[in-house]
């Protein structure tokens, strides 16, 4: 569990740290960049909201199935 952590933690400052010279050295106006990062950002998050929904409904359509197998009768 503790490397888990420490990757993931490591994953986050090397990403935040990218995003940090993505900002310095762009070649776009800040407005232009915050736009765009704007944009971007809002499509992951929808994709990431469709995926979940996506993986709700197949749980929710496993669930009465594994319930009704470990149900004793």
């Amino acid at each position: 569990m503790k490397r888990v952590m420490s990757f993931a933690l490591g994953l986050f400052f090397g990403a935040m740290t990218g995003m940090a010279l993505v900002l310095l050295f762009a070649p776009q106006s800040g407005d232009e960049l915050q736009k765009e990062i704007k944009q971007r950002v809002e499509s992951i998050l929808e994709e990431a909201r469709r995926a979940g929904s996506a993986r709700q409904a197949e749980i929710a359509a496993q669930f009465p199935i594994t319930q009704s197998v470990s149900s004793p009768e």
